[in-house]
């Protein structure tokens, strides 16, 4: 059976998730995972800390606008990796991070 590849890798040898695929549980692979695990709720938590801090009328308009932000974040980190693989290649925009 033929290995999956992307552009003359092979996908276990790519950064990011597949990483922690293959994880040895040496200490930097232990700091992947720490670093995964936190950064895929963080957006989750900063939308409910900010509610709580909110006070009961103003609670909305703090959701809201944390809300907005994280949207606007992720829409203008999307056009910056868009500009960076337009500019090079998209294998460069995946490693810049």
């Amino acid at each position: 059976m033929a290995r999956s590849t992307r552009g003359g890798k092979h996908l276990r040898q790519r950064p990011g998730p597949f990483a922690v695929v293959r994880a040895r549980l040496a200490g930097r692979d232990l700091g992947q995972l720490l670093r995964y695990g936190t950064t895929s709720v963080v957006a989750q938590v900063l939308v409910a800390f900010a509610a709580s801090l909110a006070g009961d009328a103003e609670r909305g308009k703090v959701v809201g606008t944390v809300m907005s932000g994280l949207l606007l974040g992720v829409l203008l980190a999307r056009t910056a990796a868009g500009y960076i693989a337009a500019a090079s290649s998209w294998r460069r925009s995946s490693t810049t991070v």
